[in-house]
């Protein structure tokens, strides 16, 4: 069987304008970062207390 992958918004926009060179404004492969910044720490609230501590420690988030 293959492999499924997970690809974000904001990879696959830097990607496109980096290699296919694809005309997108700044203002929504911002706003795709930033959306995937606040739904990793959404994620990491649901980790069991003891993972998240080590996570959040590993990575210094706050």
């Amino acid at each position: 069987m293959g492999s499924q992958s997970i690809w974000h918004l904001a990879d696959i926009l830097t990607w496109l304008v980096e290699n296919k060179d694809y005309q997108i404004e700044e203002s929504l492969i911002e706003i795709a970062q930033t959306t995937r910044h606040l739904n990793l720490a959404k994620q990491i609230n649901k980790l069991s207390p003891n993972w998240s501590e080590k996570f959040k420690t590993l990575v210094g988030y706050q």
